[in-house]
């Protein structure tokens, strides 16, 4: 059967235009062309370096670095202890962004996150009392475990962005017996 049609071209409307403009400028930060059909919210998108990509809107504004939560809905925001306990997913802010703007966090591949004061490199991290931050501390016992990424570098103060690698990460919850 011959391939579908692609898709017809996006509306031109306000909210589009600021999704169009993030594109934009996440292809000038990150020297690379992400490919695939339109830009809708929950869109994901593979780049030339093996990264992949989601779009999403903000429902808060997010800090380059930022651990983001991905709702089902594709609306993003900065973790919390709250949104790691619900369902979803995780990618990073690789741009800061406005609240109810569109653009791409990262879910796989090279990527800039925020660490907690003195956060080591190449150790577990945990969602921290800072919303979007990762540490290596947990100082509750209300913070959760990130599967599937790593830090390569070290944070020396508390929101301090850090380098490391995704691989499609996930929340840690714990089990719980009957």
């Amino acid at each position: 059967p011959p391939p579908p049609p692609p898709p017809p071209p996006l509306p031109k409307n306000p909210e589009l235009q600021k999704a169009r403009d993030m594109l934009d400028y996440a292809r000038g930060f990150t020297g690379r062309y992400l490919y695939g059909g339109g830009h809708g919210v929950n869109n994901r998108y593979a780049d030339n370096d093996g990264g992949e990509w989601h779009f999403v809107k903000a429902s808060a504004a997010f800090t380059l670095g930022d651990c983001v939560w991905i709702k089902g809905s594709g609306n993003g925001a900065p973790i919390t202890f709250a949104l790691a306990a619900k369902p979803g997913k995780i990618g990073f802010a690789q741009v800061a962004f406005t609240i109810d703007y569109y653009g791409w966090v990262k879910t796989q591949g090279a990527v800039t996150m925020r660490g907690g004061a003195a956060c080591n490199a190449n150790v577990s991290l945990y969602t921290s009392a800072t919303a979007g931050v990762l540490d290596d501390a947990t100082l509750s016992t209300s913070a959760f475990q990130i599967l599937g990424v790593v830090a390569s570098t070290s944070a020396s103060g508390a929101g301090e962005t850090m380098t490391g690698y995704a691989n499609y990460p996930m929340v840690l919850r714990p089990t719980t017996s009957a």
